[in-house]
């Protein structure tokens, strides 16, 4: 059995009396390589999101609720730590709580793009060297943010860490301070920052705490 498998089925939803339920994920370990050469990849990052539906059987919807970020190592390799919890919305210990969980995972560097996990090993993920254009690139890059994932633990502001990776990469194109039709007229810049105070205000409300701003990407 798979890590993968693994980290899905330790997703534990016990409905004791007065539905207690836990949360749970399994530690993963795999690698990021280029898949033309096999050689591994520094500095990627790994993005882990468990998902899930909850609602009742007539009317559900799906939730992000709980989300990892980790860097690979300078071999490639990176590790998902485990974790567990008990439920910090009534969405999440009601009488239904979290069904059809599934865990999802990509990858973010600099200068590439996600192709496939192995076929041979579901753990190693694939990347290529990005060949499109700047345009594409730009538009992919608005993209790699997981919004809300993790908003009910906190686990959301691991997102953060992403977001100034995209940071650096997007000053590295001078169009991305340019105002673009594909992000309403605003910049690729003022996208990012967009999507830093958002998570900024998040976590505000979450812990009830006063705003304490964000360093912007500029």
């Amino acid at each position: 059995m798979t890590s993968l498998v693994k980290a899905a089925l330790a997703l534990v939803l016990a409905l004791a009396s007065g539905c207690t339920l836990m949360l749970s994920g399994s530690a993963m370990d795999g690698r990021v390589v280029d898949s033309e050469t096999g050689a591994p990849i520094p500095g990627a990052l790994v993005i882990v999101e468990w998902k899930g539906d909850i609602g009742g059987p007539v009317q559900s919807s799906q939730v992000c609720f709980h989300l990892e970020v980790v860097r690979t190592d300078e071999e490639g390799r990176y590790h998902v730590p485990a974790w567990h919890r008990r439920p910090a919305a009534d969405w999440e210990g009601g009488f239904y709580g979290v069904r059809n969980t599934e865990v999802t995972r990509r990858t973010y560097r600099q200068g590439y793009t996600q192709l496939r996990y192995d076929p041979r090993d579901r753990m190693t993920i694939l990347m290529s060297p990005f060949t499109g254009s700047t345009t594409e690139r730009l538009q992919l890059l608005s993209r790699v943010g997981t919004p809300g994932c993790g908003a009910t633990d906190g686990s959301l502001a691991k997102e953060e860490v992403l977001w100034r990776a995209v940071c650096e990469e997007a000053r590295t194109y001078p169009e991305a301070r340019m105002p673009n039709t594909n992000f309403r007229n605003a910049s690729l810049i003022q996208v990012v920052n967009d999507h830093i105070s958002d998570l900024a205000r998040e976590l505000q409300s979450l812990h009830n705490t006063p705003n304490k701003p964000m360093v912007p990407c500029s």
